[in-house]
């Protein structure tokens, strides 16, 4: 995402000088939203089903996954739209891979680290 949102700022760039001004209005505007000083009502919709019946296996597997991150992503939405616009904006692709590598492993570290006390912790809670 990051190399492909260096790619297309390069390309927008090269068509107009607006993608400095553009991108750095959009990051204020959501900044701005995100503190909740404004309320953008579209940023702020919510979809949720229930499943009566619960699919096992593999498929089961994906689809709480994709329903996951459905919910996931208005927490990150913001955070990580404001790290793509910034690497659309840069001159290389590298900027792009690593900003979106560093937010990467900062939002997968509590990940793993949950899934290796997560034993542990049902231990606890059975005792």
């Amino acid at each position: 995402m990051g190399a492909s949102a260096s790619y297309l700022g390069q390309f927008i760039g090269s068509i107009s000088g607006l993608d400095y001004e553009g991108g750095g209005v959009l990051i204020i505007i959501l900044g701005i939203h995100f503190t909740g000083i404004i309320n953008i009502p579209f940023l702020q919709m919510e979809k949720r089903f229930e499943m009566r019946r619960k699919p096992l296996g593999y498929a089961g597997s994906f689809l709480v996954g994709v329903a996951f991150a459905a919910g996931w992503t208005p927490c990150i939405g913001p955070i990580l739209s404001t790290i793509l616009i910034y690497a659309s904006t840069t001159k290389s692709f590298t900027t792009g891979i690593l900003l979106l590598t560093y937010y990467s492993i900062g939002l997968g570290i509590p990940f793993f680290l949950s899934s290796l006390a997560f034993n542990s912790f049902l231990s606890a809670l059975i005792e």
